[in-house]
């Protein structure tokens, strides 16, 4: 890590310690890559439905993981081609939103 040092005290640790973020970032999703390559978001998502007593919808999952619709709805879309989750039509709402769950083989 490089030693960052800067005038103002607050800056300095702000820089070292957004550092520090980002290395152990890399080092789980290292740790991660043996689990299909998944991604920390992925893992809050799965964290995020294995804690739901019920479906949740691509809307819940941006507000959870505090992102845009259309980028949760992509990161879905590429953990449902990996068999991460299982999404499904529901035919109470309109215009029938997706729900996502844990296929039940990846349940814990």
């Amino acid at each position: 890590m490089y030693d960052w040092q800067f005038a103002d005290d607050a800056l300095t640790a702000w820089a070292r310690l957004r550092q520090a973020s980002e290395a152990m970032e890399k080092v789980l999703e290292t740790g991660l890559g043996k689990y299909n390559h998944a991604t920390l978001t992925q893992i809050d998502v799965l964290g995020i439905l294995s804690a739901s007593k019920i479906s949740v919808t691509p809307g819940a999952i941006a507000s959870y993981t505090f992102s845009e619709q259309h980028s949760a709805s992509a990161l879905l879309s590429r953990m449902w081609r990996k068999g991460l989750i299982r999404k499904t039509r529901s035919m109470k709402a309109k215009p029938l939103p997706d729900t996502i769950d844990i296929p039940d083989s990846r349940q814990t």
